[in-house]
């Protein structure tokens, strides 16, 4: 059994699905693990998912997140006179960049007390704050590291294009790649985006590791049966990820053949930004087609998911999307049909893999015949009651927490091994 050291801001009771997917991983490892986190946001006392994370791990220091009085001021002055400077000072790496100082402290004095005696360190961005403390740490005190990567860093497309701050990310970026003994990444496309810009020697640090879903917190299928075919996507739509290519699809079915959606609703469970979901569109559709409703939390999240005939995804209309989303693991934890309105790539990948339906944005009149594909599938289902599962067991089995979390072990054993011949 080794001791790991894991650095991650995001952690339970947070909510966000990075500290849901840290703690899945972490409380399922046979390794002693503590973890460095932030002190986290209080939940609603009826949402404590992952509340007993902490029993299962070795050890878990918080340490809050907080600015200097000399860093608050200036951020003030900052945003009020040159907002584009302020906008600089906390994008590289993130905002969160004044939670190294006091992690790094107190890791050197843990390690120099041998209160802490760590085998190897893993460290989980985003925040990528938390790699440039792996990188502090692996250059005082020389550990094996692991650096996880959810998201790519300076090549996120969904970052906003500013040459300085392109530059800074991408030294930083470099310097962990270059330190780091292996690099996680959840997507072979991350992988493939991310090391376009390393040479070969570096590619061999990369592993694939995609998120996971808790078979435990699916609540049983409800008895009562809505008597419209029930279409949902859960969580936020944002920035360039709109419903519009889904909007457009609708539309042009309620041209060409409207019956087929005259029993079937959709209904978005979310924050939605102005501008995701046209309502001047919406407005002209059927009374109760489209539903809006606000964010639940994380138990009725998945109950929704569990008690819907179909799932929809939702990506940005990019040529290639690099992105895993926790959100389809989830989908695929909940095993009920899905629909993927996204271009090629990672998502558009593992949806055709499990039997789903792909909609390429930019693509609606194919978009109406897939959608409609989709709810006939949905109507024949609800006609053959018996058939409860979806997805293909072994497939499905590849994602669960307790999967993951062997084949992340398996790294560690890799790492732990290659240091220590």
């Amino acid at each position: 059994m080794m001791k790991i050291l894991a650095i991650s801001y995001a952690f339970p009771p947070s909510r966000e699905p990075r500290a849901i997917q840290v703690s899945r991983l972490l409380s399922e490892s046979e390794h002693e693990v503590c973890i460095i986190c932030s002190d986290g946001t209080s939940p609603d006392k009826n949402d404590l998912v992952y509340s007993k994370t902490e029993e299962k791990l070795a050890g878990c220091i918080r340490v809050p997140f907080t600015k200097s009085i000399i860093r608050g001021l200036t951020d003030k002055i900052y945003y009020r006179f040159w907002r584009h400077q302020w906008n600089r000072r906390n994008r590289v790496p993130d905002e969160f960049i004044s939670w190294k100082k006091p992690v790094v402290d107190l890791i050197s004095r843990s390690i120099k007390s041998n209160a802490l005696n760590p085998d190897i360190l893993v460290t989980f961005g985003h925040p990528f704050t938390d790699h440039l403390i792996g990188l502090e740490i692996k250059r005082l005190y020389g550990l094996p590291w692991i650096a996880h990567f959810s998201d790519p860093w300076a090549d996120n497309p969904f970052r906003k294009k500013d040459n300085y701050l392109d530059k800074e990310n991408i030294k930083l970026e470099e310097q962990v790649i270059k330190s780091a003994d292996m690099i996680v990444m959840t997507s072979q496309e991350t992988s493939d985006l991310v090391f376009q810009k390393y040479p070969e020697t570096d590619k061999f640090k990369s592993r694939i590791l995609p998120h996971s879903f808790d078979d435990d917190l699916y609540p049983p299928k409800s008895l009562e049966i809505d008597s419209k075919i029930t279409i949902r996507h859960m969580g936020s739509l944002y920035g360039n990820r709109t419903a519009m290519p889904l909007l457009k699809a609708i539309q042009r079915l309620l041209v060409k053949k409207s019956s087929v959606l005259d029993n079937v609703k959709f209904e978005f469970i979310g924050d939605c930004d102005t501008g995701t979901i046209d309502k001047t569109l919406t407005e002209t559709m059927p009374a109760g087609l489209i539903s809006l409703f606000p964010s639940v939390d994380y138990s009725e999240n998945l109950a929704l998911m569990v008690n819907s005939d179909g799932l929809l995804l939702i990506d940005a209309p990019d040529s290639l999307s690099v992105f895993l989303p926790s959100k389809l693991i989830e989908y695929i934890g909940a095993d009920n049909p899905i629909i993927g309105f996204t271009p090629k790539g990672a998502a558009a990948g593992l949806i055709r893999k499990i039997g789903g339906f792909i909609v390429e944005p930019g693509q609606e009149d194919d978009g109406a015949e897939e959608l409609e594909s989709f709810i006939n599938y949905l109507s024949s289902r609800r006609m053959s009651p018996t058939s409860t599962t979806w997805i293909k067991a072994e497939i499905r089995d590849e994602y669960s927490k307790k999967n993951v979390a062997q084949n992340f072990d398996s790294f560690l054993h890799e790492l732990y091994r290659h240091k220590t011949i």
